[in-house]
């Protein structure tokens, strides 16, 4: 059965049992985003992690585009998805949800991509078992090291979906911790995942704060590279390339994402050098030091 059906049978049994305990506001919100799957109206934004490191003279590493949902409703109007995936979810649906998702996302882009998946998604080992199984045989052809699974779950207590990641990554996908920021909370799910971790992603209000208030953040870089020193750091909510260079050049990052970068690795790395050129040139005669 195709996965968009199966998630409409399961939103309407679990709709039928009255066992959700949900308002009817928010099952109007996972109603009006199931139309928007089950009919063809919605597509993808690609937000890249753009290479800071890059060279001069050189275009950029081959980053992963985070893949970002963008429903529209029956006029053509975009709508925020993120009220009807929190209703699916908290009415036990976000497995179902996320197998269409990403079925979605690979056919519409099977480059390197970067897939946000929910916290209970990430718990269920049988998602793990279905991108083992069936998405390379029955959704589309996949290169593995061409993924990249953001993780936002929180404790991962359940080791026998560790043990199905650990085998994914022999196969080439790749893990990224999301949104980390310096708390407990955080460190922990680091810890638990710290043999799997790829990337870790550190959250917009971190890097905000930590230019702001720069031991902040290299505290947080501190605890990152603790954990699992192999793990490559994206800053989130980066704004622009001076931004991203600062980033780069005084705390280390490797990676960074924001909706306000160019597109295209090309643009950035230009914008990039640019600003590593206008840092270092030279002061002319009665110009400030």
């Amino acid at each position: 059965m195709d996965q968009t059906l199966n998630l409409r049978v399961a939103l309407t049994d679990t709709l039928q049992t009255a066992q959700h305990g949900l308002a009817a506001a928010r099952l109007q919100d996972a109603e009006k985003l199931m139309s928007a799957l089950e009919n063809g109206r919605f597509q993808f934004a690609a937000e890249p992690w753009h290479d800071v490191t890059a060279a001069k003279g050189h275009h950029g590493a081959q980053s992963p585009r985070e893949l970002l949902l963008r429903p529209r409703n029956e006029k053509g109007e975009d709508f925020a998805p993120f009220p009807g995936i929190s209703a699916m979810n908290d009415m036990g649906l976000s497995v179902s949800l996320d197998k269409v998702l990403v079925s979605a996302m690979l056919a519409q882009d099977t480059g390197h991509i970067a897939i946000n998946i929910a916290a209970q998604t990430a718990e269920s080992p049988e998602f793990w078992e279905w991108v083992n199984n069936d998405l390379p045989q029955k959704v589309a052809p996949v290169t593995p090291s061409n993924i990249v699974f953001e993780i936002t779950e929180d404790g991962m207590a359940d080791r026998a979906c560790i043990a199905h990641m650990q085998d994914l990554k022999t196969q080439g996908y790749r893990f990224a911790i999301d949104d980390f920021t310096s708390s407990t909370f955080d460190e922990t799910r680091l810890k638990n995942l710290a043999a799997i971790t790829d990337f870790v992603k550190i959250s917009g209000p971190s890097i905000e704060a930590g230019l702001k208030q720069p031991e902040r953040l290299r505290e947080t870089i501190d605890k990152i590279k603790a954990i699992c020193p192999q793990a490559k750091l994206v800053a989130e909510w980066v704004k622009t390339p001076q931004e991203a260079l600062r980033l780069q050049q005084d705390f280390g990052i490797d990676s960074a994402q924001g909706r306000s970068l160019p597109k295209t690795a090309h643009e950035f790395v230009l914008q990039l050098n640019a600003a590593a050129t206008a840092t270092t040139a030279p002061k002319g005669p009665g110009m400030a030091p």
